[in-house]
């Protein structure tokens, strides 16, 4: 039946570009050329946006690092947050990953499920907080995570969401 309908379609079409060959490519034309500028300008406006979200994002300044000084023991990575946006972020997301040296997989990573804080950062202020050490990726060898423990690893955020206040 949808086939039909796209042969008639075209069917249709055919004989009126034989009919009023001039009036229909005029028709066409301006259909696609309207087409055209509609997609491409809602494409640039969305990049803009992107564009835009990006350059804030940039001046949050985020950092991880294994700290038994300023953490205990069973929350033992310190994330610290500096907030350059202008704007009061509202909460959090990130993901954090513990990596070996010269190396670029991975054993720790927190993955899909993502920390979140909704500690309140008001602009041109920082913030820190302990988490919970990552699960072990579930391919690394028991030998691999006795030789390389937490604390030697280097830490990073590896994707982070900010969320700001409307105020």
């Amino acid at each position: 039946m949808n086939a039909l309908a796209w042969v008639l379609g075209i069917g249709i079409f055919v004989g009126l570009l034989i009919a009023f060959p001039k009036r229909t490519g005029i028709f066409l034309c301006v259909v696609v050329g309207s087409s055209l500028v509609i997609g491409l300008g809602t494409w640039g406006v969305f990049q803009f946006i992107e564009y835009r979200k990006q350059q804030v994002l940039a001046r949050v300044k985020i950092s991880a690092d294994y700290n038994l000084q300023s953490c205990d023991e069973e929350f033992p990575i310190l994330v610290s947050i500096k907030n350059e946006t202008g704007q009061t972020i509202e909460n959090t997301k990130l993901q954090l990953a513990g990596y070996r040296r010269n190396h670029s997989d991975p054993l720790y990573s927190s993955g899909y499920l993502a920390y979140e804080s909704d500690r309140i950062i008001p602009s041109d202020t920082s913030a820190s907080a302990c988490w919970r050490t990552p699960t072990a990726r579930y391919d690394a060898s028991e030998a691999t995570l006795r030789d390389h423990p937490p604390e030697s690893l280097i830490w990073r955020v590896t994707d982070f969401r900010v969320e700001y206040s409307d105020d």
